[in-house]
């Protein structure tokens, strides 16, 4: 472009456009294959657990792909889960590798055959990296039944789950909704990211409730990728 056109300055301001994506076709892209692999979309088993990717990662020592998510919804090392179901056309298969519930609530599975993006679903910016949480924080949650939810962090300690395998107490934060009344999480939102604006992941999403006043509560990111070995 010339620097003036008839007398007036003319400028090139960058963009990057994204398609502005109605509330149900974003849900539809989190329960289909997807292509690149995502977070914020859903991972089922042949038995019927449901959860959400939270991030694509490896492992520090071997370069090693997986998929990272909840340690609740993947249970034990050999299960067996599907992208986004077993009978879906195109998906992916996942074989669990690693589960951490001793010290928090995730885990991770190997994959092969696909494409990667670490832009959550709904979210415009790639996750780069990680950082501890701080009360106060206002943090968004990309669950493959929720959608894109937000949440401030009211406090941090340990929280007790009665799970159908043993009931335990796990690390972590409470997320109170941005919105009084709004909820944060339900049923298969399991092992999905909460990150904050700049695109930092602070948490694994490990469940709520949606009643008088919903909360969600979350296992800090950077402790469980440290115990399972990997990185972004």
């Amino acid at each position: 472009f010339p620097r003036t056109l008839l007398g007036v300055r003319v400028d090139v301001i960058k963009s990057n456009p994204k398609a502005h994506l109605s509330p149900e076709e974003l849900d539809e892209r989190r329960r289909i294959a997807s292509i690149p692999i995502r977070p914020g979309t859903l991972i089922k088993s042949p038995a019927g657990e449901l959860g959400t990717i939270a991030l694509l990662v490896m492992s520090r020592s071997s370069a090693t792909p997986y998929v990272l998510g909840s340690g609740h919804v993947m249970l034990v090392a050999g299960n067996q889960f599907f992208q986004p179901n077993p009978t879906a056309k195109d998906a992916l298969g996942l074989t669990v590798e690693r589960v951490e519930r001793a010290l928090g609530d995730a885990a991770i599975a190997s994959y092969s055959g696909r494409s990667i993006n670490n832009r959550p679903v709904g979210f415009n910016k790639r996750i780069t990296s990680i950082r501890p949480v701080q009360l106060g924080d206002e943090l968004s949650m990309s669950g493959a039944f929720s959608g894109v939810t937000k949440g401030v962090v009211d406090s941090v300690g340990m929280k007790y789950f009665p799970y159908d395998d043993g009931g335990i107490n796990v690390p972590g934060f409470n997320i109170r909704p941005k919105i009084a009344g709004t909820m944060l999480s339900v049923n298969g939102d399991s092992g999905a990211l909460w990150y904050d604006a700049s695109g930092a992941g602070v948490g694994i999403n490990v469940g709520g409730e949606g009643e008088a006043e919903p909360w969600a509560f979350a296992s800090h990111l950077v402790d469980m990728m440290s115990l399972l070995d990997v990185e972004i």
